[in-house]
């Protein structure tokens, strides 16, 4: 990819019509990413669960970032359709879109293992195990 064909896109495509919807469509892309996944995902969180009453409110509020990740690379794609960006240019930002994606679900996984460890934990002293009859010959 040149840096001359992104710049001959540039000169192209934007003209004033399509520089107020691509504003338009970053701005509507982080309001509904960042506010919208927050309001749906405390609303659901709030919900009463009948097992892991603990852990299940805390997964899904850590999986507001990712969501909201996913958000953005989907309007970023639509967004580089719609302008017909070179192919190059999409290319490399769904790779960085998609490295996001990962870091962000790892950097989930870090969090919550202590506390899915810990409700793995709780619940087996909590629960009795009966022994098959082949384990009660040894």
């Amino acid at each position: 990819m040149k840096t001359k064909n992104i710049l001959n896109w540039i000169e192209v495509t934007f003209d004033w019509q399509n520089l107020a919807i691509t504003v338009a469509s970053l701005i509507i892309m982080g309001l509904v990413g960042h506010y919208g996944v927050r309001f749906v995902m405390n609303k659901w969180s709030k919900h009463h669960f009948k097992h892991f009453t603990t852990s299940a409110p805390l997964i899904i509020k850590a999986l507001a970032g990712p969501i909201t990740v996913i958000i953005y690379t989907v309007g970023m794609n639509l967004l580089f359709a719609y302008l017909q960006a070179p192919r190059g240019l999409v290319i490399i930002t769904n790779q960085v879109l998609r490295t996001w994606i990962l870091i962000s679900f790892g950097v989930i996984l870090y969090h919550l293992i202590p506390l899915l460890m810990e409700t793995v934990t709780k619940a087996g002293k909590h629960k009795r195990f009966e022994l098959s009859a082949i384990m009660r010959s040894f």
